[in-house]
């Protein structure tokens, strides 16, 4: 996905019967899956305490994020996945959101 183009895909349309397990319903299950695997291997690597297992479990997270990459991309290419791109005075919004809370914090 070219991060310079926000213009999302024209989507797909998924197969017509809206009671089954189509596709979009088994790749946005993947996705999540691969998601939620990402974190588990996240969480023990942190927790893991010898240091050789967990390089391996860094290797194997590495090759877990390369394919939910790659199912995220071609979601992203069907339509499935769209991404609008915020204006500076969203993402202006949401740091001063983060400021007020912090100072509230101290």
């Amino acid at each position: 996905m070219d991060n310079q183009n926000y213009s999302n895909p024209t989507k797909q349309p998924i197969l017509p019967n809206e009671n089954t397990f189509n596709d979009y319903d088994r790749i946005n299950d993947v996705l999540l899956c691969l998601k939620s695997l990402l974190s588990d291997y996240t969480t023990f690597i942190i927790e893991c305490s010898h240091q050789q297992l967990a390089n391996k479990l860094i290797d194997i997270q590495k090759e877990v994020y390369q394919i939910q990459r790659e199912v995220f991309d071609l979601m992203y290419s069907k339509g499935w996945y769209p991404l609008e791109p915020e204006t500076p005075q969203k993402i202006q919004k949401v740091v001063q959101e983060y400021t007020t809370k912090e100072s509230h914090l101290m």
